[in-house]
């Protein structure tokens, strides 16, 4: 699915070589049946200085997060933290700076990149992200934060 380009035909991610080392664990998606493409957008303007939004993503039971993409107005750009509420534990040890979530210097032909997890990411029941976005501009910011995952097939109630 991922590695053979099915899930998101438009990226050229994987025919560059940029995430070789990342691919294999992509392994059990790219067999597994039924699986769909899908991804959460969260667009604000924070507040200068500082500002910041804290925002609950509700995923599928199941589903994996497995790339992230973002966007800014202001050259300072903001930063990320991600919480998993199943698991009780962040997505990265730290913050993670907008500008490592998005192509930033030679991305080898890549036409829209993406930082893509050395791994994909489990979401289990509840199915919870908290996702807090903290501006780093001493002005107002309009910021894009794109979480990319796969959702398991819908079994019948």
């Amino acid at each position: 699915m991922i590695g053979d380009l099915r899930l998101w035909p438009h990226l050229n991610q994987w025919e560059h070589g940029y995430y070789p080392d990342a691919l294999p664990e992509y392994a059990p998606l790219d067999s597994a049946a039924g699986y769909i493409p899908s991804l959460v957008a969260i667009t604000e303007t924070l507040a200068a200085n500082k500002g910041q939004l804290t925002a609950q993503v509700t995923l599928l039971a199941g589903s994996y997060l497995w790339a992230f993409a973002s966007t800014t107005t202001q050259a300072e750009g903001f930063e990320i933290r991600i919480h998993d509420l199943a698991s009780q534990t962040p997505i990265s040890r730290s913050a993670i700076r907008y500008d490592n979530l998005s192509g930033q210097g030679s991305v080898q032909g890549i036409t829209f990149p993406l930082h893509v997890l050395p791994r994909p990411r489990l979401i289990l029941e509840p199915g919870q992200l908290t996702v807090q976005l903290r501006n780093l501009s001493a002005t107002a910011n309009a910021v894009q934060l794109v979480l990319y995952t796969v959702e398991p097939p819908c079994r019948p109630s």
